[in-house]
C-alpha cells in the first residue's frame, strides 16, 4: 500500500534540529494545542487536520493507524500479513450527530432514534402507503428502545417484486461485500487457523523428540548424586540445563513418528527431513513464537476486516431498505 497523495515521505526524527523541541505528526511540528490522535502502531501523535480527519469525528476513533503504519513503513509486518487499518466506532444514524452508538443500537440515545424515524416519516407526508403505516406503527410502540435494535423493517419481495429485484437483488455493491465476507469466513480465516493448528501439533511432536533424545541426559547419574552428598549444606546444587533441538521447519509437517526420527538422528546431524537439528541455533531463534505472533496478528486484521465489512453490509441493507420504502410511496 502506498502513501496518500497529501502525505509527505516519512521522516524519523522526533526533535527539531534547530530548537530541540519535540516534533510530531506528518508535519513535524511541535505541539501547539491542536487536537491530536495517538497512532496505535508507531505511538506518535498526529494532528486531526494533517491526517484529514474531521474534528467532528474525534469521539468515533476506535483504533487509529497513521498513513506510514498503514503503508507498512513504520509498522513492519511479514510478507502475507495484512497491514493495519484505522477502525471507527459506529456513528449515530442521525445525520448531524457524531456520537458513538449505544451497545446493540444504531443510535446514541433513544431520542435520536425517535427523531431519525420521525424525519423519515415526514418524507412520506400524509401518505397512507403501507411503508408509511409501518413507520407510524413503529413510533407508537411502547418499548421504543427496540427501534435501535431492529432498525428499518426488512424489505419484502412480495410487496413489489419488480422493485425488489431491481433495487436489492441487483445491487452490485451489496453483492461484492457479501462475497468478501464469504471469502474471509470460508477461505482466509480457516487457512490461517489450519496452519496454526499444524504448528501446534508439530511442536507437540518436537517435544516428544526432545524427550526421547535428551531425557537421560537431564537426569543426574549415581556418581553425581554421591558427589552432591559430600557437599556442605550451604552449597547450591547446579541446575541442569535442558537440551532441545532447534526444530525449525518451513512446512511444519511431521515426517515420521518421534521414535523413528530419533533412530535416524546422530549428534553430527545438522538437518534431518528438512528440520534444523542444531542445539543452539541463532538463525532460527524463537522461530515458532515469531510465526505464531505473525499469524495471530493476521487473524486480528481479518477479524477487524470482518467487522468492517459486516458493518458496511448492514449500512448498505438499511440504505436499500430506505430507498425501497421511499419508492413505494
Amino acid at each position: 500500500m502506498s502513501l496518500p497523495g497529501w502525505c509527505p515521505p516519512y521522516k524519523p526524527h522526533k526533535k527539531d534540529q534547530v530548537t530541540g523541541e519535540d516534533v510530531y505528526c506528518i508535519c513535524k511540528k511541535p505541539d501547539g494545542g491542536e487536537l491530536m490522535v495517538l497512532c496505535d502502531g508507531c505511538e506518535d501523535w498526529f494532528h486531526f487536520t494533517c491526517v484529514k480527519i474531521p474534528i467532528a469525528y474525534k469521539d468515533l476513533v476506535f483504533s487509529f493507524y497513521c498513513p506510514y503504519c498503514q503503508a507498512g513503513i513504520t509498522n513492519q509486518v511479514q510478507c502475507g500479513v495484512c497491514l493495519p487499518k484505522t477502525i471507527w466506532k459506529r456513528k449515530c444514524r442521525l445525520l448531524n450527530c457524531y456520537k458513538e452508538c449505544l451497545k446493540n443500537s444504531k443510535y446514541c440515545c433513544s431520542e435520536h432514534g425517535e427523531t431519525y424515524m420521525k424525519e423519515l416519516l415526514n418524507r412520506f407526508g400524509d401518505s397512507e402507503s403501507e411503508s408509511a403505516a409501518i413507520l407510524k406503527q413503529m413510533l407508537k410502540t411502547a418499548n421504543f428502545e427496540s427501534l435501535g435494535l431492529k432498525g428499518m423493517p426488512v424489505a419484502k419481495r412480495e410487496m413489489n417484486p419488480q422493485l425488489y429485484d431491481q433495487l436489492i437483488e441487483g445491487d452490485k455493491r451489496l453483492d461484492d461485500l457479501q462475497k468478501q465476507l464469504v471469502m474471509l469466513h470460508d477461505e482466509k480465516m480457516p487457512s490461517i487457523k489450519a496452519m496454526m493448528d499444524s504448528l501446534n501439533k508439530y511442536q507437540v511432536w518436537l517435544k516428544d523428540v526432545d524427550k526421547l533424545l535428551f531425557q537421560d541426559k537431564r537426569e543426574e547419574s549415581p556418581y553425581d548424586l554421591a558427589a552432591s552428598k559430600k557437599k556442605g549444606r550451604g552449597s547450591k546444587s547446579k541446575k541442569i540445563k535442558t537440551k532441545s533441538l532447534c526444530g525449525y521447519s518451513q512446512t511444519h509437517v511431521i515426517p515420521c513418528s518421534a521414535e523413528e526420527f530419533v533412530s535416524q538422528y546422530t549428534e553430527e546431524s545438522v538437518a534431518l527431513h528438512s528440520i534444523c537439528c542444531k542445539l543452539r541455533c541463532i538463525k532460527h531463534q524463537d522461530w515458532a513464537d515469531i510465526q505464531r505472533n505473525a499469524w495471530e496478528f493476521e487473524i486480528e486484521c481479518l477479524e477487524n476486516s470482518e467487522q468492517r465489512i459486516q458493518l458496511l453490509i448492514n449500512i448498505r441493507k438499511e440504505q436499500l431498505a430506505i430507498q425501497f420504502y421511499e419508492s413505494l410511496s
